[in-house]
């Protein structure tokens, strides 16, 4: 059993309900087998990071995320064909004080920094049209899982690696409150794609964040997305694999530009990639532009290379090196002037394999013009990250 200690009661209630599902994973096996087509699995991810200079304050963070995750093939489960369900329960909790608390950045040094809670965060059903080269999903959807998305960026802790801060400031149905969605996504020649989704522009109740809310109210607005890529060279673990998209997005909900004033809609733009240049090696890119009155950061750049099976025998060991950098507009400046142009965020992540069911991931970061508060030193963080699989 794993557990951290916990200083409200909310995060004691987290932690003991993380020991109950951890403690049975022999359970969700056997549900598995009893079940054909279904597909159980849980991960309990806890991050203990120190601010040892810059920043805020100098002092530790604890935080600790549940997820635990059914997946149905609906015909192996002998029900009607081509269809599958998705349901997505996810919990946190932290100790003290939030990473951002301490380091004051804008582009969030955990990618599991969450209110304590424990909800339903995606719950969704998808259907196979014209031989599986049309997948529709209707329901709670996570617009990262699919969009703006690459697989070598998992290893880092840092969250602009995993959504962009472009894209993430205008609080679209990401972690950790998803929104109802419909999305469709399209096989395009033999290795090619195209998907567009539709959202509710304001994700859960953002005056209450405990629990789950799906509300439709008339300034939410709507954000849509639409993405087009190629994937080929077989999985992320071959050596040949490349992926390549690019991608925009639009956001109508009620909200104003940086100097204050109500818009009508936002959007922006993105291409990502990333390519094997070996079985071990791997490296990604991200850009992102969104328009410089609409929003405080303009442009995001974002790169990284990865490393597998460094030391001989251990080819579950992970090791990377990325750089994220955000630019404040040159409106967003006018609007708040002596401000930073930018914040850049360095990681150096180590994803070592104990077990085949337990890793420890010892993380450093360094963060130059956190906040892009030109009174804050450099933040330097370090810490691991521990996750529990079953």
């Amino acid at each position: 059993m794993v557990c951290i200690e916990m200083k409200t009661v909310r995060a004691w209630s987290f932690c003991f309900c993380s020991l109950i599902i951890v403690g049975v994973p022999t359970r969700a096996k056997e549900v598995e087998a009893e079940l054909p087509g279904w597909e159980i699995e849980g991960t309990l991810t806890v991050d203990a990071l120190w601010n040892l200079s810059g920043g805020l304050r100098q002092d530790e963070a604890i935080l600790g995320n549940l997820d635990f995750t059914a997946f149905v093939d609906t015909e192996t489960a002998g029900w009607w064909n081509d269809g599958s369900f998705f349901l997505y329960i996810l919990g946190n909790g932290n100790a003290g004080r939030l990473p951002t608390e301490l380091v004051g950045d804008v582009q969030g040094t955990s990618n599991i920094e969450a209110d304590e809670t424990i909800k339903v965060y995606e719950a969704w059903y998808a259907h196979l049209f014209m031989n599986g080269s049309l997948d529709l999903l209707l329901g709670l959807h996570d617009y990262n899982s699919e969009f703006d998305a690459l697989e070598h960026v998992g290893l880092f802790i840092n969250s602009s690696f995993g959504m962009s801060p472009d894209i993430s400031q205008v609080g679209p149905s990401i972690f950790p409150t998803t929104a109802m969605g419909l999305r469709a996504k399209v096989s395009v020649g033999e290795n090619g794609y195209g998907m567009a989704a539709v959202y509710d522009g304001v994700p859960g109740n953002p005056n209450n964040p405990q629990g789950t809310h799906i509300r439709f109210d008339s300034g939410d607005g709507i954000f849509a997305a639409a993405e087009i890529g190629r994937v080929s060279g077989g999985e992320p673990g071959d050596a040949a694999y490349t992926k390549v998209a690019i991608g925009g997005w639009l956001h109508s909900a009620d909200a104003e530009d940086v100097f204050g004033e109500p818009i009508g809609s936002n959007g922006g733009i993105y291409l990502i990639g990333e390519r094997n240049l070996s079985e071990r090696t791997a490296v990604f890119g991200q850009l992102g532009k969104t328009d410089g009155r609409r929003n405080p950061i303009a442009w995001y750049v974002g790169t990284g290379v990865t490393w597998s099976e460094l030391v001989p025998g251990r080819s579950g060991d992970v090791i990377g090196l990325a750089v994220g950098v955000a630019f404040n507009s040159d409106d967003f400046l006018n609007a708040n002037p002596g401000l930073n142009r930018s914040e850049t965020a360095i990681e150096f992540s180590w994803s070592a394999e104990i077990t085949k069911h337990l890793s420890v991931q010892p993380n450093i970061q360094y963060i130059l013009n956190p906040g892009q508060e030109p009174g804050l030193d450099n933040g330097l963080i370090a810490g691991f990250r521990t996750i529990l699989s079953f």
